[in-house]
């Protein structure tokens, strides 16, 4: 599977987009690519193995799969 992109509605600052980071990072998807956005509030990520709601919800943060 391609690109995920999670919805992150209590996103609200630079701290929670680092903080959101820095847990994906540690649960790999820095290597194969993730990107933040704090202005739309959205994840995505290119590695499907990752539990992106799971790693964010240890995190503090709720994440929703976005439907195309």
């Amino acid at each position: 599977m391609g690109k995920r992109v999670y919805d992150v509605p209590d996103m609200h600052c630079e701290h929670c987009k680092k903080k959101i980071a820095a847990a994906l990072k540690a649960a790999g998807a820095g290597f194969f690519g993730c990107k933040v956005s704090l202005e739309e509030r959205t994840v995505t990520v290119s590695k499907d193995e990752i539990d992106v709601p799971k790693v964010l919800a240890d995190t503090g943060y709720t994440a929703t799969l976005r439907q195309a």
